[in-house]
């Protein structure tokens, strides 16, 4: 995806150069933060690469250091993230919308790596979190128990369906657990 890897270069690019700006800018005032943090915002909202999520929240960081704009920028993103994941995460909406889930989370991942307790205190959502965990859990001893009872001619339980290789909807896949 050529879009995808021009984003990516451009948001190194522009985390290298916020970099070297807020370091060297000892007593200087960068001007006119609000568009630069408007544009770092945009290209974090496009889906593509990791890094290119990585690079845009290192840049945005750097600036919120020394910024009071970028401070609310960050503080204001990281909330609204916190929501939609925590509405992403009820019953009924993850199972229909896993890709929108995996995004969402992988955002989640890269804040909280770089800033605080994305959850803001939210026990629902770290209660929701840990029951489609256990959900997972509980899958893949049934499917394992599956497997075992068809490899000695047994066969397979008629709760796991046709396709024991995938979990059923509102159990979290791979991609959601190590985001979880």
């Amino acid at each position: 995806r050529p879009e995808e890897q021009k984003l990516l270069l451009i948001s190194h690019v522009c985390k290298l150069l916020v970099e070297y700006a807020v370091e060297n800018s000892r007593d200087q005032v960068l001007v006119n933060t609000t568009p630069l943090c408007k544009s770092i915002c945009k290209t974090m909202e496009h889906a593509g690469p990791m890094d290119t999520i990585k690079y845009s929240v290192d840049a945005l960081l750097t600036l919120a250091r020394r910024f009071d704009e970028p401070k609310r920028v960050c503080f204001a993103m990281a909330q609204g993230l916190c929501e939609r994941c925590g509405e992403l995460l009820q019953p009924k909406v993850f199972a229909q919308r896993a890709d929108e889930v995996r995004l969402v989370l992988s955002r989640l991942v890269v804040l909280s790596s770089r800033m605080t307790d994305m959850t803001f205190g939210k026990e629902d959502m770290v209660e929701r979190m840990v029951e489609l965990l256990h959900a997972r859990s509980a899958w893949a001893a049934q499917a394992a128990a599956a497997h075992t009872g068809r490899r000695r001619g047994d066969r397979r339980p008629a709760s796991l369906g046709r396709d024991c290789r995938r979990p059923p909807a509102g159990v979290p896949d791979a991609g959601v657990v190590q985001h979880l």
